[in-house]
């Protein structure tokens, strides 16, 4: 059984910073020492003309999964993760996402979206920090994420993926609060 995942957020930082952001090493090392458990590591992080490439490692707490879940799994659970991002034209970011829990037969898998969605002019407006001298700068920037888990426990019917995908959403959420607390100097 498969189940679709899709996360739609917005903000008012630029696409570009953001970016920045989600594949900065140092970045990557704290959300995982926030939010990995006590197995949290940046296993490899690349960076080229073409995009970055990083993958990450991170334990989920027992009492993080789903109580259906804990008897059919071994022990800890490690999630598996590998991202990549590249700049499809200015200020729009695409990636992908692949994940797997280690113990799980199955996997996640989804597609990465970051723009700017608008631009205005501020003719009067004094310069901030991060905009752009020639008056221009992104009203306000969307983040998707779009895919699927894919869990294969017959015996449980489509319950894991429906708890995975409710688990997916949380770590998503606690990312993106993560990413804001980051880009706003909160450490």
């Amino acid at each position: 059984m498969t189940r679709r995942i899709e996360h739609r957020s917005t903000s008012h930082r630029p696409a570009r910073h953001i970016h920045a952001a989600l594949v900065d090493p140092d970045y990557l090392r704290a959300r995982l020492t926030e939010l990995g458990g006590d197995v949290a590591e940046l296993v490899s992080h690349s960076a080229t003309e073409e995009g970055v490439h990083f993958r990450t490692r991170q334990r989920i707490p027992d009492r993080d999964l789903p109580a259906v879940l804990r008897p059919v799994l071994p022990g800890s659970t490690l999630l598996e993760r590998s991202e990549t991002w590249r700049e499809r034209e200015s200020e729009h970011f695409a990636g992908e996402v692949a994940a797997m829990l280690r113990g799980i037969p199955g996997s996640t898998t989804a597609s990465l979206w970051l723009r700017d969605l608008e631009e205005h002019h501020t003719e009067h407006a004094e310069p901030t920090a991060g905009v752009p001298e020639s008056g221009k700068r992104p009203a306000v920037s969307e983040f998707l994420l779009q895919g699927e888990i894919a869990v294969k426990l017959p015996l449980l019917a489509d319950k894991p993926e429906e708890l995975l995908e409710r688990w997916m959403r949380t770590l998503i959420e606690q990312e993106c609060e993560f990413t804001h607390r980051w880009l706003s100097g909160i450490r």
